[in-house]
């Protein structure tokens, strides 16, 4: 199981994006690990979508992707609180952090202070070994 965060579909979903190609490759040798995001990751990810109307084609991607998208409840709040709290993260990054931490999945991001961060305290992450362009 791989936890995306969103600057990972944010780069798969634009051409422009200087990670897309990398993207591309986390989609593409991951694909058989199964995906999550949180649905507040999820929600980030729409932001430029939504306003551009294009959010469908998104979320359509996503279930696609077979990307299951994980519900944050009441149980989460402490731990999010910690995380946040503890290592300075805004709360999306607490939240994707959170998100293995609870699943023991690695995770995948461009974010380079959220990974240093998820590698500090033990969190496996996402090693991309191609970024060569790839048919996802």
């Amino acid at each position: 199981m791989i936890v995306l965060d969103a600057s990972v579909l944010i780069a798969l979903c634009d051409w422009n994006d200087v990670h897309h190609r990398r993207a591309l490759a986390i989609f593409r040798d991951h694909r058989s690990e199964g995906m999550t995001m949180s649905a507040l990751t999820v929600a980030e990810s729409l932001v430029r979508p939504a306003r551009e109307g294009t959010h469908h084609r998104v979320l359509e991607l996503l279930g696609a992707m077979r990307v299951h998208v994980r519900p944050l409840t009441a149980d989460d709040t402490v731990l999010l609180a910690k995380l946040r709290g503890r290592w300075g993260l805004r709360m999306p990054d607490a939240v994707v952090l959170h998100a293995s931490l609870c699943t023991g999945a690695e995770l995948a991001t461009f974010d380079e202070a959220l990974l240093a961060t998820a590698r500090s305290i033990g969190v496996q992450t996402v090693q991309v070994t191609s970024a060569e362009p790839a048919t996802v």
